[in-house]
């Protein structure tokens, strides 16, 4: 026997750097910490693997074998993030194992991670919920013991987890796991024990009533919004291997099932608790309506562009110009993949109840509004976009960037990834039109990824070149003969702001060897911009000295100048020299030098 982890999984874990650890361990160590125990099982991938194996092999008398080397784990591209499987040796799956983790248990675990994987096979075989092979497996990586009693949400959830058929198999053992429930009210009474409201509305959530005993109808009153779904979904499933009676949605005013009540309620119309499909050919037909009603995703002339060059070269400017009604946002050092593309939050309702709900960042809110009006262009400038770790930000991402040139998917991202969160999310509001949580999440033709940055900038994260090569790149040159550009004179310069910047420019290039992306663009002063003594040496002089000049300030400024404050004192005095000799006569006129002696710019 062997087992097989997700490519995901695997390529998230390959591409960590100086030390990080993957989310699951750390997690796996806050527990072992409170515990006082030093984890081992933790060092490396292999030996996380390894563990898991072992507690397999010995709870369910499996026999795995041992990963030997790091070389030896292969990731398979079918699975999700988090899941595994157990395979023999002619490759039949024995078992689908969830590696069941989160920073809290509750609704971050069990309504998460289990339903998304239980309705995912679902999806793909309706029959995946009666059948008991290959086997359930929730490798459940949290400790529950010193939960069980607080937590009253935790007891249900993980009885109903194991009526759906999991097999709960502990890191931390603590033999304290519930039996499954053995009929529908039981189930019942602890729903109602447990119920929760969605937000801040305490009637909100599902209330499910069974009709008088023959007619074996459940009615579920919904008014769920986000996570919830998942929440009461997971009971529904529970009720349906106990009893599958007629699920009858009563829906509130505006209320629409998302897909996970959906596909649900699909799945308690076919009653495939008997022996599989009765008749197959109506459920293909069921299957190809529902195709039908699933709309391709928009092409167009979508793409990823980066704009980049100096300060004060036009970039933001020409993009601003070019894409006039697409989003913005700017990066910033702690950005990252929750603020730019969303994520789940904490959200308190009015019982003092912790739910977690997806939030969207501007990234997602942007291609919603491209999925939702797919006739027109739409997409997000990003600027500065190397100010934070694109790698962080963008995660999984990253792979969309890869557009198609078929004309028939033009634009489309040639590869989709799948995170259940933002494909739910998407469906959501999308009315479900381009089933995400099915075919995997694309970026459509119709969306565009603009973005600026200054590759010399102090302080700012490297762009790897695999990165850069998914992008259109357009270089802004220094052009001081473009239109718009600033021509007065500046106060304690005399000259006008083209003749200094290239008088600069030209030092810093042949004196300080200073790259091209560092100097003075045209716009570093922009039309209308205050030009007063103080924010012109502010911003002239503390970009040289703490940028550009930053190691090499002698090179530039006169021997007397020892600060920037002192720089910026002496640029209001004419009779004194803030530059070196050769550079201050270029870019200043003094007391005794004729006002029409200015050099031309070149």
């Amino acid at each position: 026997m062997k087992l097989e982890i997700s490519e995901k999984l695997l390529n998230k874990y390959n591409k960590l750097e100086n030390g990080a650890k993957l989310t699951l361990f750390q997690y796996i160590e806050t527990i072992a910490n409170k515990k006082g125990v030093q984890r081992t099982d933790t060092s490396s991938l292999l030996t996380f693997l390894n563990r898991m194996i072992t507690d397999l092999n010995r709870e369910l008398n499996y026999q795995i074998d041992q990963f030997t080397s790091p070389d030896a784990i292969q990731g398979t591209p079918e699975l999700d993030m988090y899941t595994a499987r157990v395979v023999n040796d002619e490759n039949e799956v024995l078992a689908t194992v969830v590696i069941a983790n989160a920073g809290k248990l509750g609704n971050t675990l069990i309504t998460q991670q289990l339903p998304m994987d239980y309705l995912g096979n679902i999806r793909n075989n309706d029959t995946y919920i009666v059948n008991t092979h290959p086997a359930k497996i929730c490798y459940l990586t949290f400790d529950i013991h010193s939960y069980l009693d607080d937590l009253k949400t935790l007891r249900p959830l993980l009885r109903a987890t194991r009526t759906l058929g999991y097999q709960i198999i502990e890191m931390f053992p603590t033999n304290r796991i519930p039996k499954q429930y053995d009929d529908v009210k039981d189930l019942l009474n602890d729903l109602r024990a447990v119920k929760r409201d969605s937000g801040n509305d305490p009637d909100s959530g599902i209330e499910l009533v069974t009709t008088p005993q023959g007619n074996n109808e459940l009615i579920a009153t919904i008014d769920v919004r986000g996570q919830s779904s998942k929440y009461y979904g997971f009971y529904l499933l529970a009720i349906y291997v106990l009893n599958h009676p007629k699920l009858i949605y009563d829906l509130k005013p505006g209320q629409t099932p998302d897909l996970t009540l959906a596909t649900i309620k699909n799945l308690y119309n076919r009653d495939v608790s008997q022996s599989g499909h009765e008749n197959l050919e109506e459920l293909e037909a069921e299957s190809e309506d529902t195709q039908e009603n699933i709309s391709p995703l928009p092409i167009g002339k979508g793409l990823n562009k980066l704009l980049y060059g100096a300060p004060g070269t036009g970039k933001s400017y020409q993009a601003a110009k070019q894409y006039p009604n697409f989003d913005r946002v700017t990066f910033y050092p702690d950005y990252d993949f929750t603020q730019f593309i969303g994520g789940l939050k904490p959200t308190r309702g009015s019982d003092g109840a912790i739910d977690y709900q997806f939030v969207a960042g501007p990234f997602t809110n942007s291609l919603i509004t491209a999925l939702n009006d797919p006739s027109n262009d739409h997409g997000i400038i990003i600027e500065e976009l190397n100010r934070a770790s694109v790698a962080a930000v963008f995660g999984e991402v990253f792979q969309l960037l890869d557009r198609n040139s078929d004309v028939n998917f033009l634009g489309i991202s040639k590869y989709p990834i799948n995170d259940p969160d933002l494909a739910e999310y998407l469906d959501q509001h999308t009315n479900g039109r381009y089933a995400f949580q099915t075919k995997g999440v694309q970026l459509p033709g119709n969306f565009s990824i603009i973005a600026t940055m200054n590759p010399a900038d102090q302080g700012v994260f490297p762009v790897d070149a695999a990165f850069k090569r998914r992008w259109e790149q357009e270089y802004f040159p220094i052009d001081w003969k473009a239109d718009n550009v600033v021509s007065a004179k500046l106060p304690g310069f005399g000259k006008p702001w083209p003749v200094v910047g290239s008088a600069l420019n030209d030092f810093l290039l042949q004196t300080l060897n200073v790259e091209e992306d560092a100097l003075f663009g045209p716009f570093f002063f922009k039309e209308n911009e205050r030009l007063d003594i103080e924010n012109v040496s502010s911003k002239i002089l503390g970009y040289l000295w703490n940028n550009v000049a930053r190691y090499n300030r002698e090179q530039l400024f006169n021997k007397d100048i020892k600060t920037l404050s002192q720089a910026i004192q002496t640029l209001s005095n004419p009779n004194k020299s803030v530059f070196v000799p050769g550079l201050e006569e270029k870019v200043r006129t003094h007391a005794a030098e004729p006002a029409n002696q200015d050099p031309q710019i070149s």
